[in-house]
């Protein structure tokens, strides 16, 4: 199986997916309701997204030449969104309910201090105790400080972080198991496949799991969670992920992490116009 998906691919496919939710959310919503064939089709095709960003969190982490730059560029964009939303919030305006930003600061903040060394791990508790706490207490925050997908989006990226951190063994297992050495096996199948496949398995497992909760809580949003479940098809875009990089430059860098806030923007620009 040729795998020909980079990060850059990725990172281009979930910021298309993302705007696709958006166009969904912020005009064919007021536009047309919940109910209408062009909300709910935008709607679920952009729910693809997030996995995608969760996953490339973690490459991230993985990849970085740098990663206190890496958390740096994401805690930038997550105030800098803040100040947007706050403004937004003090005028009488909302384009949103949630810093997107802040879950993966704080998703990447955990896996940074993870990849240290002995018990510096343990300063991983704190941005996970302050996920856990903005959890609890969605209800309460003002927007530029509230999370986007709460215990669901925490648990991705710890999730595909876990299906990394295993590949290798796992790898080397199931080439002890049909008696090869792992160069060999390597040519049957790649690490990279590999790991791949256990994040769609992963991303199945939890997207089936966070139905069936919702489905049987009540008071719990069944059409939006119901939506949500569609995410796990990301796995198989997923599973063409080669592993390499990419185009890349400090440029594009940027550019990324401004995309979020001046499309929004834009959207709300052409809602207002309608």
């Amino acid at each position: 199986m040729k795998l020909k998906l980079s990060s850059f691919h990725l990172k281009i496919i979930a910021m298309t997916l993302m705007t696709i939710d958006h166009i969904a959310a912020l005009i064919f919503l007021p536009l047309f309701g919940a109910e209408s064939a062009l909300y709910v089709s935008f709607k679920l095709i952009g729910r693809l997204s997030f996995p995608l960003f969760a996953f490339l969190i973690v490459e991230g982490i993985f990849h970085s030449k740098n990663q206190k730059k890496y958390l740096l560029r994401l805690g930038v964009s997550f105030i800098l969104m803040g100040i947007v939303l706050w403004i937004l919030e003090k005028t009488g305006n909302s384009i949103g309910n949630f810093n997107f930003f802040l879950d993966l600061f704080l998703g990447a903040s955990i896996l940074f201090f993870l990849e240290m060394k002995k018990l510096k791990k343990l300063w991983a508790f704190i941005p996970f105790i302050a996920y856990l706490c903005l959890c609890i207490f969605d209800s309460s925050l003002p927007s530029y400080i509230r999370l986007g997908y709460h215990f669901y989006g925490i648990l991705l990226i710890l999730g595909f972080y876990l299906t990394q951190k295993i590949t290798p063994k796992l790898h080397s297992l199931l080439a002890n198991r049909y008696q090869l050495d792992s160069e060999a096996y390597e040519n049957v199948l790649s690490k990279r496949l590999l790991s791949n496949s256990l994040a769609l398995l992963f991303l199945v497992v939890v997207n089936l799991v966070y139905w069936m909760i919702t489905y049987y809580v009540p008071s719990t949003d069944v059409l939006n969670a119901s939506m949500q479940v569609v995410s796990l098809f990301s796995g198989f875009i997923l599973l063409f992920y080669n592993g390499e990089k990419g185009y890349s430059s400090p440029r594009f860098k940027w550019a990324c992490y401004l995309y979020y806030p001046l499309h929004l923007g834009i959207l709300y620009i052409v809602y207002l116009i309608i």
